[in-house]
């Protein structure tokens, strides 16, 4: 019921307003960041005071890069819904109003205690080809307060922004088949942020990439010898047939036999 309230509310606020005067042009990618789930209700504040910190110093950062959906924004339309402005949202709820504010991304997460440090695990979910799709977590110093792991959060986040950048420059080159061009923004995105997935799988889609690796070898030895296998697999099936009635096979059989014969003997 409340998710239906919330689908209700945000078109009521995201409806079509009057022509307003020309602002600058801003970042197309659009970034909503979120509370973080928590375990007990008593550190409900903790994680609003945390995503609040991080959102303000995100947008900050990277204003050229990003445009961070500011927190009178999210009320409005949280309001609309009757949802208080301070809530902490599932994960339905997140992916809806995020869509709604016409993002490319979001965070999601949870919020815990150890000893005295906090630690926050932050998923940042990509739903607009926005190279953002990221996992990591951020621990506070001991004892910690939420602007210090609010200013870590930013931090790591403006990082993943930066990598993003560079994928989707890499997507973008890979599609014009600008693949060294590609490769480079790949291994840009990667210096930034290691682990970013969608630099990870435009590198891994880049013929130059692919033919380069050290691996190749390997690979294509296990395809030959499962292909020698289909080969022998066939050979007992149309040896147990009459040579008339698999004609047609034998010879496709002997054709493709000398295109791998020959593939093997050039090298991979």
């Amino acid at each position: 019921m409340r998710t239906a309230r919330l689908v209700v509310g945000l078109v009521l606020v995201l409806a079509p307003a009057a022509p307003a005067q020309v602002a600058p042009q801003q970042p197309a990618e659009r970034l909503v960041v979120l509370p973080l789930a928590v375990k007990t209700p008593a550190d409900s504040g903790l994680s609003i005071a945390i995503m609040d910190a991080a959102r303000e110093r995100l947008a900050g950062l990277a204003r050229y890069k990003v445009t961070v959906v500011a927190k009178p924004k999210l009320c409005e339309a949280l309001k609309a819904s009757d949802f208080a402005c301070d809530v902490l949202l599932d994960e339905s709820q997140a992916l809806l109003l995020a869509r709604f504010m016409n993002a490319n991304a979001y965070t999601t997460g949870t919020l815990d205690r150890s000893g005295g440090s906090l630690v926050a695990s932050i998923r940042v979910r990509d739903i607009g080809s926005s190279g953002y799709a990221a996992l990591f977590s951020v621990t506070s110093g001991n004892p910690g307060t939420p602007a210090a792991l609010g200013e870590a959060i930013a931090q790591r986040l403006n990082s993943v922004v930066r990598a993003g950048e560079q994928a989707r420059e890499c997507n973008d080159q890979r599609q014009k088949s600008q693949f060294n061009k590609a490769l480079d923004a790949a291994r840009k995105a990667l210096v930034i942020e290691p682990n970013l997935a969608a630099a990870h799988i435009c590198m891994a889609t880049d013929p130059s990439a692919v033919l380069g690796s050290p691996a190749l070898p390997t690979v294509c030895g296990r395809t030959v010898d499962r292909a020698v296998e289909h080969f022998a697999q066939a050979d007992k099936i149309m040896a147990r047939n009459p040579r008339r009635t698999v004609r047609a096979p034998r010879i496709m059989s002997e054709a493709y036999r000398l295109i791998l014969d020959r593939l093997v003997a050039r090298g991979w």
